[in-house]
């Protein structure tokens, strides 16, 4: 992905999708910054990301539908550790960037064909993942509870039942040695650490291609419980769903309606650098501002740009 898609990476890390927080001059404290599931209790699973990001695998876990193997933080933190280990900083910071980039998942918004939990694996493969307890193999993404992603490979990508090399630790091999934590606190490293396993099959790899609704409402209509856009996503609940929009005088069924993304025909994204950092802003969304939501973290903050 890097050697193609240049820019991707780096947009993504600069959306909301990936960092969960976004400013908003219409917050007061903590004065300044960003604000979002990583400093704030969200709501769906009442926690913060920082705690629950993959805390069980059964339970609501932020990473069953977040952008990232890794929560934004982790970054500074991996580069932080691997100095404190006597990694030189430019290997720290190389080995730290390649953890989190490449666990970036693209395939949850932009292949056709995803699952919640991969069928492609033998049953050998299948043993090495932590399927939640309410899925199999095979099941729909969105699960019927709302959720993106529902086994963990913890590092293990390719199943072998060993967690993979994921670190350079000298700058010549490649990468050699697992991402592990002490979970005893005796200074030494003895389990892989958690991630959420993400469907990249061959058959959702070849059906990438432009985003629409459905890969949207992978996570953005359930969102755990209670429908987070407040309403089901079909014909007779939502106004949007059963239009044509760029043709509203057609149904959204009628072959004459040309295919479109129904969320970005209005949540669009706006190909210019807004925000200067040297990149079209892609991937960062307008939100519906007249809805409310201030405490929600958005890729540009109200009033909406324009």
């Amino acid at each position: 992905m890097r050697e193609c898609h240049t820019d991707a990476i780096a947009q993504l890390k600069n959306s909301v999708h990936f960092t969960g927080q976004g400013p908003n001059p219409r917050i007061l404290f903590p004065g300044g910054g960003s604000h979002g599931q990583v400093d704030r209790a969200c709501g769906l699973p009442g926690t913060t990301a920082l705690i629950n990001y993959s805390s069980d695998i059964n339970l609501g876990e932020c990473g069953k539908c977040h952008t990232g193997r890794f929560i934004p933080p982790m970054q500074d933190a991996f580069m932080s550790t691997f100095m404190q280990q006597g990694m030189p900083q430019k290997l720290a910071a190389s080995n730290a960037a390649s953890l989190v980039d490449g666990g970036l998942n693209c395939l949850i918004c932009h292949a056709e064909t995803y699952l919640s939990v991969r069928d492609d694996l033998s049953e050998a493969e299948l043993a090495t993942l932590q399927i939640a307890g309410y899925a199999a193999p095979g099941a729909a993404s969105p699960s019927p509870e709302g959720y993106a992603n529902l086994s963990r490979d913890n590092t293990d990508f390719d199943h072998d039942g060993e967690p993979d090399d994921l670190i350079d630790t000298d700058g010549v091999r490649g990468p050699d040695s697992p991402l592990m934590m002490d979970t005893d606190g005796d200074g030494v490293p003895d389990t892989a650490w958690p991630t959420v396993a993400q469907d990249r099959s061959v058959e959702a790899v070849l059906s990438v291609g432009r985003t629409d609704e459905h890969g949207c409402l992978r996570c953005h209509e359930h969102a755990r419980t209670g429908y987070k856009r407040g309403t089901l996503f079909r014909a007779g609940y939502d106004a949007h769903a059963g239009i044509c929009l760029p043709d509203p005088g057609l149904t959204a069924d009628d072959p004459n309606c040309p295919p479109y993304n129904t969320c970005t025909f209005c949540h669009d994204t706006l190909d210019a650098d807004l925000d200067g950092d040297g990149l079209l802003d892609t991937h960062k969304f307008v939100r519906g501002h007249l809805v409310g939501g201030d405490l929600a973290a958005a890729d540009y903050p109200p009033p909406a740009p324009v």
